[in-house]
């Protein structure tokens, strides 16, 4: 199974059997299927024979029998239906297993431009679209595929049974078809509808919560609460609507089963008066013409829930289709040892409709050279500037080549640890402090730790109950300072020894006395690897061997290290 498989033109049978083992889950649902339904004629036949030939005969013996024979087919169709229930439930938990897997793993391998066009509400939706396949294509589809052709051996042994008198459980079939339909289209409506609400609910519920800190300094809650109430009210009104409509097909199906009895019935009983047809016949073709409904109302209650399991596939099928960021033919980039780069007429937008942020930049900074770039105004593009040299983005045209290799032609995920980037902001993931550090790997430990010591981080952890080992979660980046988490992600970065090291603007939220530190590495690590810094600070500039600024979406020289 891959990702493919969620493509809009993949079939929903195709995206089934792609599962391991999905052939035997079939076979085994299948054969399931085929004697549970024919288990369900015993109990017709049984009161057929019983009223018609063992009341009338008194034949006490017989009944024994046929009470032996019901309980046993009983049992055997309530063991399979066990059994089916388990294949399917196995199906539906490998399905989602396997499935979040690919689409996290797709969405961790996608070009950064396109992950950053949607909120993080909006995928998270889509992760969540799996739970809504899981059931159906875990085996549901199957069942009632297998289930449906048996409707017909119902309705031909009615047709056995009491010949013309079968039209009386046809036309109640066909109006619920009818009625069903109806409610399909209303309810796609509605769950389209719903999921645009929901879809914009939780992008504003992420967006207000992580800039908190912001609302409540400005003193905005109140107009952030008005908001949300109008957009939980649109919310609420459609998850009503659905719930209402979702609701109707079940009562809708109790309604025809009950109707479909008292037709029957009150149809029949005039047959039975006027000598067409005998009890036993009436009592059995009243329990097949139920029975016969069943699969229909199963086929029906899954055709309307596709509205469903169509809005989940459109969403797994929009993670699918986003672009790799690279690849997976590319070789493993070379290792470097010695860390040039050449920018050789880069050029760069966002889409193809979006202006030009960078024209045919041709830059070479030499081993052990250390660059600064002034930031500029805000959208001037530094950052992504950064994101180009360390293969996070790639160029619309012309080429970075790091030391005689160019990026574009290389699997860049084995630049890590040749190519070292410290952001504008550090953050931390769910662990321990030293977890961050290494990056949750065991075998970077002392070269993470000697790194920490060298950001004069021991001072700061040995004060912790823990010390390394701390525990810290997400939350910690909005409690922690932010000084401290400046110097953890400055030892991740060492950490790894690079050759070429990447900074974006990570003196601003240092306290002095990191950013004093930070000023001591610089110039310990001038002329070890190259550096490429980000900063319109006059103390990090004074330092660097040349200074450039993003100017009419060129790099240019600054003389003197000013920059007006």
């Amino acid at each position: 199974m891959n990702i493919e498989t969620f493509r809009r033109d993949a079939s929903i049978f195709r995206t089934m059997l792609s599962l391991p083992r999905s052939g035997s889950a079939i076979s085994d649902l299948a054969v399931s299927s085929v004697f549970i339904n024919i288990l369900s004629l015993a109990l017709p036949l049984i009161l057929l024979q019983a009223f018609d030939r063992i009341v009338p005969n008194q034949a006490t013996a017989t009944l024994w029998w046929l009470v032996l024979g019901g309980v046993t087919a009983a049992a055997i169709e309530t063991l399979l239906r066990i059994s089916r229930s388990t294949t399917s439930g196995w199906s539906s938990a490998r399905l989602e297993y396997m499935g979040s897997c690919l689409v996290v793993e797709r969405l961790l391998s996608c070009r950064l431009v396109d992950f950053e066009r949607h909120g993080v509400g909006v995928y998270l939706d889509r992760i969540g679209a799996l739970s809504t396949l899981r059931s159906f294509l875990g085996g549901q589809v199957f069942q009632v595929a297998m289930d449906l052709p048996f409707t017909l051996l119902f309705i031909g042994v009615i047709w056995f049974l009491a010949g013309d008198f079968i039209l009386w459980p046809l036309g109640i079939l066909l109006l619920y078809i009818i009625v069903a339909t109806a409610l399909k289209v209303i309810f796609q409506k509605e769950r389209s509808s719903q999921a645009s609400i929901t879809d914009r609910r939780y992008n504003f519920i992420i967006e207000l919560l992580g800039n908190i800190h912001i609302v409540k300094a400005m003193g905005l809650e109140e107009v952030f609460m008005r908001r949300y109430e109008r957009l939980q009210k649109s919310n609420a009104e459609a998850n009503s609507q659905v719930a209402f409509w979702g609701a109707i097909p079940m009562h809708t199906g109790l309604l025809f089963s009950h109707l479909m009895l008292f037709t029957v019935l009150i149809a029949g009983g005039f047959k039975v008066i006027g000598g067409e047809l005998t009890l036993g016949t009436l009592v059995a073709v009243s329990l097949l013409s139920t029975r016969s409904l069943q699969p229909v109302q199963g086929f029906m209650s899954f055709w309307i829930r596709m509205a469903d399991v169509n809005l989940a596939r459109e969403q797994l099928a929009k993670v699918a289709e986003m672009p790799l960021d690279l690849q997976e033919s590319l070789p493993p980039f070379p290792r470097i040892n010695q860390g040039n780069i050449e920018l050789q007429n880069i050029s760069f937008r966002y889409s193809p409709q979006a202006p030009l942020l960078f024209e045919d930049i041709s830059c070479y900074i030499p081993h052990g050279e250390m660059v600064v770039i002034h930031p500029g105004i805000s959208g001037s593009g530094s950052t992504t500037l950064m994101n180009i040299l360390s293969g996070i983005m790639a160029t619309t045209g012309g080429a970075v080549v790091v030391e005689g290799y160019s990026l574009a032609d290389w699997d860049t995920r084995f630049l890590v640890g040749s190519i070292a980037y410290i952001p504008k902001e550090g953050r931390l993931f769910q662990g321990t402090i030293l977890d961050n550090l290494t990056m949750f790997q065991p075998k970077l430990r002392d070269a993470a730790l000697d790194a920490a010591a060298l950001v004069e981080l021991d001072d700061i952890v040995a004060h912790l109950p823990q010390g390394y080992e701390t525990p810290v979660t997400s939350q910690s980046n909005n409690l922690l300072p932010s000084d401290l988490l400046q110097r953890i992600a400055v030892a991740r970065a060492l950490g790894v020894r690079p050759r070429i090291l990447l900074i974006d603007q990570a003196e601003v939220l240092m306290g002095q006395q990191t950013f004093e530190l930070l000023l001591r590495l610089l110039r310990h690590l001038k002329g070890r690897c190259t550096i490429v810094l980000i900063s319109d600070n006059p103390r990090i500039t004074e330092i660097a061997d040349r200074v450039f600024c993003i100017r009419d979406r060129q790099l240019q020289p600054v003389e003197g290290g000013l920059y007006v």
